[in-house]
């Protein structure tokens, strides 16, 4: 337990942004935290509900409405559970309230983006720029992820958390897609 209070503390102290750091660092890493806020998540998860209804996909809609179901729901009720603090006020750089563990922005932000990326991939003809599409869309839940420590508003062990569970969740749903 030790360590990873350590490593926890350890990352704050020496990886997140300060109130004196340029307006262009703290505005950036502030926009890319609102890419893993829940109404964006809704509306991109919305957008791929959209597209997979046009292709006539059914059943991956429902895959898909399932999986970004539950991911709201498992954050938000692990959360409850748990309880875990976040780390004290005077370190957020943004408005946070609700329990720490886990990353609500690092679960959803892995399924809405990594899930919805490959169901999309799936079902379009194109070979030229698949890989190009799953980095990028992999890119940005870590990107959300380090900006919750950059702000302030997480431990580390929380995003991590909210990384593994999203990729569980896209890999068990993802997986299932196809049987």
């Amino acid at each position: 337990m030790f360590g990873i209070i350590s490593i926890n503390q350890w990352v704050l102290d020496n990886f997140r942004l300060e109130k004196t750091d340029s307006n262009f660092i703290l505005d950036l890493t502030r926009l890319i935290t609102h890419l893993g806020d829940g109404l964006t998540l809704i509306l991109i998860g919305l957008c791929v509900l959209a597209f997979l209804i046009f292709k006539k996909s059914y059943k991956l809609s429902l895959v898909w409405s399932v999986a970004v179901a539950l991911s709201f729901g498992l954050s938000s009720g692990l959360k409850h559970i748990f309880g875990k603090a976040r780390p004290d006020e005077a370190y957020h750089l943004i408005h946070a309230v609700s329990p720490a563990f886990p990353s609500g922005h690092a679960l959803r932000s892995t399924v809405v983006y990594i899930l919805g990326a490959l169901l999309i991939l799936s079902m379009l003809k194109i070979s030229k720029g698949r890989i190009t599409i799953l980095l990028i869309t992999a890119c940005l839940p870590i990107l959300i992820g380090l900006s919750r420590l950059l702000l302030g508003v997480h431990w580390f062990a929380d995003v991590l958390a909210g990384w593994s569970i999203g990729l569980a969740i896209c890999g068990f749903f993802y997986a299932y897609s196809f049987k």
